[in-house]
């Protein structure tokens, strides 16, 4: 990537056209380093409105996430592309790499902000790679959640303390799908 932004669109999702442009000014007028916005949950059935919770900080941001109550995915933020500088994904654990990347993200920005808008449109299938569990893709989320745990544990040590809420949250899906 070369330019000041980054920004991950899923290719089976939707956004508004003037998602790129409405994210980049606010995020220019208020030198913000990392930006989110709210999406619509579209599945077969229903579409409802998701407004994540306002970001005051990157440590609220960073603090939420690891609560459970914001939304990891990296399609929900316009990120300044200096603050991948370090932050990669691992290849071939392609499960919990977004809460592992954007955990890292908000632990590296310094100005964040929320618009409230709903700019993306989240295709939710029953079929999707993310709603179905083996021993490798368990393995990926755990490799994934390790690595977030080293780097939480050197770079921000109070907020390694809120781990076990995240991997609580990681199990829940697993527990409520009637599967062994």
């Amino acid at each position: 990537a070369a330019g000041e932004y980054i920004m991950h669109i899923d290719c089976d999702d939707g956004f508004k056209p003037e998602i790129v442009r409405r994210a980049v000014v606010e995020a220019e007028s208020e030198d913000i380093d990392m930006l989110g916005f709210d999406c619509i949950l579209e599945s077969p059935t229903s579409s409802r409105y998701f407004r994540q919770p306002d970001c005051p900080s990157a440590d609220y941001a960073l603090e939420t996430i690891l609560k459970g109550t914001r939304k990891w995915n990296l399609w929900l933020y316009l990120t300044k592309r200096s603050l991948y500088e370090g932050v990669r994904f691992v290849e071939g654990d392609n499960l919990g790499e977004d809460m592992m990347v954007t955990s890292k993200l908000f632990a590296k920005a310094e100005k964040v902000g929320q618009l409230h808008e709903a700019l993306y449109i989240y295709r939710q299938s029953p079929v999707s790679v993310s709603y179905s569990f083996t021993d490798e893709k368990i393995g990926q989320i755990k490799r994934n959640l390790e690595n977030l745990g080293t780097f939480l544990k050197a770079e921000k040590p109070e907020m390694a303390k809120l781990l076990p809420f995240l991997e609580l949250n990681l199990k829940l899906p697993l527990l409520m799908t009637g599967s062994k």
